[in-house]
């Protein structure tokens, strides 16, 4: 399940009850999980758009973190194949 924001439906939260989200069921037979390349000009501290905050943004956010979460997930239910 994933958290989202009313009218908002690519806007994920952890916590919905802070963002006044609902909670969703994802059905694996209709749903696929894409995992966009990071690219280091991005993502790195020292990359190019770094004064952007975007590196300091995906540590906040654990990035490499969740996305490594949310294949597991993906893969443990089968969604994956």
């Amino acid at each position: 399940m994933i958290n989202t924001v009313p009218g908002c439906p690519g806007r994920v939260y952890r916590h919905p009850e802070e963002k006044g989200g609902l909670v969703v069921t994802i059905d694996k037979k209709k749903t696929a999980l894409l995992v966009m390349d990071v690219q280091n000009d991005i993502i790195h501290k020292d990359g190019k758009y770094r004064d952007f905050g975007t590196p300091a943004h995906a540590e906040e956010m654990d990035i490499f973190g969740n996305t490594g979460k949310a294949l597991a997930k993906a893969r443990e239910t089968g969604m994956i194949y």
